[in-house]
């Protein structure tokens, strides 16, 4: 009978721990679609153009993209955090020697956005950036 209890103890806790390394600490592109339409943030789906570089595949992912006020902002919805700094630095590799457009990068766990604002590097002021990041910020953590 102690044997059986210890065995279902042991299972237990193994069940347990696969839980807490499950994917449901991740967060998906429609999550972040939605809490930026929760939030006032209106995307419009949209198409990446041959030859655009924030739309080449990083570490095998392939973003989705949307307009937001004529702005093209990029998702890539990696398999892990580690996955998505894999990304990143595939984006810098590639992008390397290239003059690119004014952008802003947000990382939330496993997500990379990219944000083409195209607005002037010293500008204070580009739009939705602040309520890009505040969303992202109030997004509870898996």
């Amino acid at each position: 009978m102690k044997k059986l209890i210890i065995i279902c103890l042991v299972m237990l806790l193994i069940s347990c721990q696969a839980q807490k390394t499950n994917d449901s600490s991740l967060l998906t592109e429609e999550e972040i679609v939605s809490a930026f339409i929760e939030n006032g943030i209106n995307l419009e789906e949209a198409d990446s153009t041959k030859g655009d570089v924030f739309g080449y595949k990083l570490n095998h992912v392939k973003p989705a993209v949307y307009k937001l006020n004529a702005k093209k902002l990029y998702i890539f919805e990696f398999k892990s955090e580690e996955a998505l700094k894999k990304g990143l630095n595939d984006f810098d590799d590639q992008t390397a020697a290239m003059n690119l457009v004014s952008f802003r990068t947000y990382e939330k766990q496993n997500i990379l956005i990219f944000y083409l604002h195209e607005q002037n590097l010293s500008s204070k002021d580009i739009p939705y950036e602040k309520e890009i990041q505040e969303t992202l910020d109030r997004m509870i953590e898996g």
